[in-house]
């Protein structure tokens, strides 16, 4: 069960991560002229600290 809590707080991490990513990313692409081309690099580079940051809440939760 406490494996389970554990990724399912890293989960959310997760979720959190990327749902505030793109929020921002939305608010940049709508006020400035951040063109769609740099997106890519932005994107992959978003999605892998949001995947570092959920392993590292879960293993911290893990740890407790």
């Amino acid at each position: 069960m406490k494996t389970f809590v554990s990724v399912l707080f890293g989960w959310i991490g997760i979720f959190i991560v990327l749902f505030v990513a793109s929020l921002i990313l939305a608010l940049l692409l709508r006020f400035t002229s951040f063109g769609e081309s740099t997106m890519e690099l932005v994107t992959l580079l978003i999605s892998f600290l949001a995947l570092f940051t959920g392993g590292i809440y879960c293993r911290a939760k893990s740890e407790e």
